[in-house]
Order: structure tokens, then sequence, then C-alpha cells
């Protein structure tokens, strides 16, 4: 399903902790009914534009727009579930994102086995963002959480 949010307002666009506020509030917003019955006609009107496009442009990404971002969160479902009989020890990698393109998981296991801090089960974040805001972007995340960015 493709569900648009509010703009994100100008002042919140360099502070982590005020866009994860921001994304709260509209995952809050898709558990209502109401809210969630308008995004899934545009879900099908998506699907369908998608079905009668030529051969060049049938796909089933719908992936962000110019200034635009999207997030798929797995984080509910925890794959370190299906360690294969290895628990603590199988990981999950995810192979592909594209740009602007947010992808969130349950945290890997660490070496000790575990998946939390302080009791709070951690997340791994994917996206690729273009190489001229990479810098710009470290440095934001290193700011406001420096213990969290991995390599």
């Amino acid at each position: 399903m493709v569900m648009y949010s509010d703009p994100l307002p100008p002042s919140s666009a360099s502070s982590v902790s005020a866009l994860a506020r921001f994304i709260r509030t509209t995952v809050n917003q898709a558990r209502d009914h109401k809210f969630l019955e308008k995004w899934m006609s545009w879900a099908s009107y998506l699907l369908g534009k998608a079905a009668n496009a030529g051969p060049e442009g049938r796909f089933q990404f719908f992936g962000p727009e110019d200034g635009e971002v999207s997030i798929n969160s797995n984080y509910r479902t925890d794959w370190n579930d299906a360690h294969f009989g290895f628990p603590g020890r199988a990981r999950f990698f995810t192979s592909w994102s594209t740009m602007n393109y947010f992808r969130i998981f349950c945290a890997n296991p660490r070496p000790d086995g575990s998946t939390s801090s302080n009791g709070v089960s951690d997340a791994n974040v994917c996206v690729h963002i273009h190489k001229d805001y990479a810098e710009k972007f470290v440095s934001i995340i290193t700011q406001e959480y420096p213990d969290t960015l991995a390599e």
C-alpha cells in the first residue's frame, strides 16, 4: 500500500528525532480505518495504472517521486525467529534499496546473541542516499545518535 503523509515541515528536516515523531504520527493515522480507506483507493489507482501501462511502464514498485521519501517497515516481522537452528547467530541482510526509500527491520543479533539495548528492541535501517547528500546525512545521524550508526 502507498500512503502519503503531510509534507514534513522544513524546520524538522535535519532532526532525526523530529522525523521519527513525524513518521510515528503518520503510522498512527494509518491505523484509523477511515483514513486507511482513502489510501487503499490510491493504491488501487496505482496498481491499475501499472497494469494498464505499456511494457516499459509495468511494475508494481511505487518508489518515491522527487522530493519524497518512502518508508517500508518490516519491524514487526522478527527475522531472528527464522534462525534455522542457530538462535542468536542467523542474520538477515537486505540486498536492495533505492533512492530515498527507507527499509526498516528488526536488528540482527549482536555477537552476544542479543537484539536489544536496555530491553528495547533495536532496528536496522537501510536507505540509499544520493552521494551528494551522504556526508550531510551521516553527520546529522552521528550528531543526534552517536552510538547508532553502523558501517
